[in-house]
């Protein structure tokens, strides 16, 4: 068989899949021994989903193929499980995605449901990330625009500031420190990100505030331009 009638079965046999309708225990079924092109399109059959089965979905947010993890994101974004200690480190890994996808649809599920539990994990992930980030800049001093890992952690950090961003209310001590490493920051989308946070919590510090007022970037600068408070 050559490789156009190989695609041409598997649209065929998708659509075909996707006319049917699934309970959760076949969805469920499929993700354990289904065909590679039938999950994603199984997940997106859910019609409800309870706490129980939210935690075994969001057992299949990472170490899938992308459009698995794009479904399963996209799911637990409309249905916004609670989120308990067992699931934690997954919520934060999809934070980082490769995908920004993934990325936007854990954010909108963090704006909906108790994702204040998450803020020691992601704060922890942004220290990381920060300290893995400076260690490599020593190393490669020129032409860090063409350092992919380095570009990498950097996609990571904004994603995890913004996954902050949809929940934090107060600036507290370790907070304000990752927000003055930011604030600095050499990237202007992480600059930006760090004034949409300052813009959004209710005490914010007014010396990071009248820094990030006086930015080169005009997007940082606009930021402020707007009072959002939660």
């Amino acid at each position: 068989m050559n490789k156009f009638n190989e695609n041409s079965d598997i649209s065929k046999n998708a659509y075909e899949f996707s006319c049917q309708n699934l309970s959760n225990s076949n969805i469920f079924e499929i993700l354990e021994k289904g065909e590679d092109y039938e999950k994603p399109i199984a997940i997106l059959n859910f019609t409800s989903l309870n706490q129980e089965e939210a935690k075994k979905l969001i057992f299949y947010l990472t170490n899938q193929n992308a459009p698995v993890r794009e479904a399963v994101s996209t799911i637990i974004a409309e249905f916004c499980p609670k989120i308990e200690n067992d699931i934690k480190e997954k919520i934060v890994s999809a934070l980082c995605d490769v995908n920004p996808n993934v990325c936007r649809n854990v954010v909108e599920f963090l704006k909906k449901t108790n994702s204040e539990v998450l803020k020691a994990d992601i704060i922890k992930r942004i220290e990381i990330l920060l300290d893995e980030i400076e260690k490599e800049c020593a190393k490669f001093k020129k032409n860090m625009e063409k350092n992919h890992l380095l570009n990498k952690k950097i996609f990571h950090l904004y994603w995890c500031l913004e996954g902050l961003c949809s929940f934090i209310k107060n600036v507290d001590e370790n907070t304000y420190k990752i927000l003055q490493k930011t604030s600095e920051f050499y990237d202007y989308t992480i600059r930006e990100k760090t004034a949409q946070i300052l813009n959004t919590v209710y005490n914010p510090p007014q010396d990071l505030i009248q820094k990030l007022k006086s930015d080169d970037n005009f997007y940082v600068r606009n930021k402020f331009k707007t009072v959002s408070k939660i």
